[in-house]
C-alpha cells in the first residue's frame, strides 16, 4: 500500500533541509512524508513546485487505481495558469505554469487579457470536484487540503452553479484550525523560509500530528 500526495512546492517539499541543487527529488520531510513514514506506508510524491490545480487533478487522475493506496492532495492557490506546450517532449515533462508574480510576456498577456476570478474559480471548483468523483468512484482513501480561501468566497463572481459546487467539496476540503498551510504555520510561530514563504520541518512535523490527530489522514 502506497501514500501518493499531489501539489505543488508546499508538498514537493521546497526549501526544506534535504532537498539541494544536486538532489532535485522531492523531500523527505514534508507532512505528507512523515504521516506515509507512521503509518508504515511506501511513500510517492507526484507534488511539482510552481503547480497549478489542473496539473494537480491530471496527476491524481494518471494515478487512480483500486490498490488501497491513500491519496494526498493540497490544492494550491487558483490563480495559476497550467499549460501543455509540447515541441516534442513527453507531455508529462511539457507542463509549465504561469504564476501571477511573473513578469514574461506570456504572464503579462495571460493576466492582461484572458485572466478572471470567474473563470478561475469555476475551473478550480470543477476540477476539485473532478478529482472527488474520480477517488470516490473507486472507493479510495483520501484527504484534501487546500491553501486558497477564494474558492469558497460567495460574494463575488458567483453563480448558483458554483454555489452548488462549493457545497458539494466543501466536506472533502480541510484545513488547520480553519487556516491554510502557511498561515496555520505563522500563527504558531514555526519557522518560515525566506525563498518562497516554504513553512520548514518544524511546521510539517506538526501538520503531521495534526491530521494524525484528527484522523484526517
Amino acid at each position: 500500500m502506497k501514500l501518493k500526495s499531489f501539489g505543488c512546492s508546499f508538498i514537493w517539499g521546497s526549501e526544506l533541509s534535504d532537498i539541494t541543487n544536486k538532489n532535485k527529488k522531492f523531500s523527505g520531510l514534508t507532512w505528507p512524508a512523515l504521516i506515509a513514514n507512521k503509518k508504515s506506508l511506501e511513500y510517492q510524491c507526484f507534488a511539482r513546485p510552481g503547480a497549478g490545480n489542473l496539473f494537480i487533478l491530471q496527476s491524481i487522475l494518471n494515478q487512480l487505481n483500486d490498490h488501497g493506496d491513500v491519496y494526498v492532495i493540497n490544492w494550491t492557490f487558483h490563480g495559476r495558469y497550467d499549460y501543455v506546450f509540447a515541441q516534442g517532449e513527453k507531455t508529462e515533462t511539457a507542463w509549465h505554469s504561469i504564476l501571477p508574480w511573473d513578469t514574461h510576456q506570456r504572464a503579462e498577456y495571460y493576466y492582461k487579457n484572458l485572466h478572471s476570478e470567474f473563470t478561475d474559480k469555476l475551473q478550480n471548483l470543477i476540477w476539485i470536484s473532478t478529482a472527488v468523483n474520480a477517488l470516490a468512484s473507486i472507493g479510495a482513501r483520501f484527504t484534501m487540503t487546500y491553501m486558497d480561501t477564494l474558492l469558497f468566497d460567495d460574494r463575488w463572481n458567483i453563480t448558483p452553479g458554483m454555489q452548488y459546487l462549493q457545497k458539494k467539496i466543501r466536506p472533502f476540503l480541510h484545513q488547520f484550525d480553519g487556516l491554510s498551510f502557511v498561515e496555520w504555520s505563522q500563527k504558531n510561530g514555526y519557522p518560515i523560509g525566506s525563498l518562497g514563504n516554504h513553512p520548514l520541518e518544524a511546521a510539517h512535523s506538526a501538520a503531521a500530528d495534526y491530521l494524525l490527530d484528527h484522523n484526517l489522514v
